[in-house]
């Protein structure tokens, strides 16, 4: 299943009412749970109200999605996967779990190269890394 297709079920768990569209807030929050920056979100949201009634339609939505860059859909998705990890919100997550991250998604990444990766990377070597660091490596492997 695509990210796309991840996004517009989101839309659909969160229109409750089945109405066919949601306020901004709404989208908002589900979106930035998907892993997006805000300033990323305004961005996105802020050309579909054109009448003013604060919601987002489904098809407004959709278009929308089906506008942003693939690799936008991806850092989100991966920077929500780095907060999961980084459960005590330091900003950054520990070589081991990122490793064990890693193997448990079944990345098609050689740990060989994560492990050379690191040791170029842990500037401070305190055996973590931050998302920014992360993401620069990883986009181009996974």
């Amino acid at each position: 299943m695509s990210d796309k297709t991840r996004l517009e079920e989101r839309f659909d768990a969160a229109d409750k009412n089945h109405d066919g569209k949601l306020p901004a807030d709404k989208v908002f929050q589900f979106m930035e749970n998907f892993g997006f920056k805000k300033w990323q979100i305004r961005k996105f949201v802020e050309p579909f109200d054109k009448n003013a009634d604060g919601c987002i339609s489904k098809c407004e939505f959709k278009n929308g999605v089906e506008k942003l860059e693939g690799s936008l859909i991806t850092e989100a998705r991966m920077r929500k996967q780095f907060r999961e990890e980084d459960s005590n919100k330091t900003g950054k997550v520990t070589i081991k779990s990122l490793k064990e991250q890693l193997q448990n998604k079944k990345a098609k990444i050689n740990m060989d190269d994560v492990e050379k990766w690191i040791k170029e990377n842990d500037k401070d070597k305190d055996g973590k890394v931050d998302f920014e660091e992360f993401f620069k490596f990883a986009r181009h492997k996974l």
